[in-house]
């Protein structure tokens, strides 16, 4: 009897080793690469900034200064956040007053792409803004854009 529980402990210990051996050599997730892509500032101060995720379009981001702005999206005074891509992460836009001061946010976590999320405030006109755009994995920020100039 106790030459089959060594023999079971030693095959246990084996295997125990061989799965840590195979474990440890496995071959890391490819890292996605995100790069931002700015279109300038608008006359009327809206901004549109996209996302690329390893050369796919993962997203935008839009400040929309004006409604009935040529750019195709309906409300001023608007931050759009769009993911367009199923790969796994979110997309978010913060608008900050330029000088200090957060003022508005909008993120498409905690749903399925493509999807789109807005958040709308009413802001005097000409007021001088900072557009910010980060892309999300749960709540860890993976990349995030340089500040962009937008105004009301």
């Amino acid at each position: 009897m106790r030459q089959i529980l060594r023999r079971a402990a030693a095959i246990a210990a084996v295997a125990v080793m061989t799965a840590g051996a195979f474990t440890a050599v496995a071959a890391p997730a490819q890292a996605a690469s995100f790069s931002f892509g700015d279109y300038g500032l608008q006359s009327d101060g809206s901004r549109y900034i996209t996302i690329g995720n390893s050369g796919s379009d993962a997203g935008v981001v839009l400040w929309n200064a004006d409604p009935g702005s040529n750019n195709g999206w309906p409300k001023g005074d608007t931050l759009y956040a769009r993911d367009s891509l199923s790969d796994g992460y979110a997309v978010e836009g913060r608008v900050y007053y330029d000088g200090g001061g957060f003022l508005l946010y909008a993120a498409t976590s905690g749903h399925t792409a493509p999807y789109t999320a807005s958040k709308t405030k009413n802001i005097a006109e000409g007021t001088r803004l900072l557009l910010r755009v980060c892309v999300l994995q749960g709540s860890s920020k993976i990349a995030c854009s340089p500040y962009y100039s937008a105004h009301a």
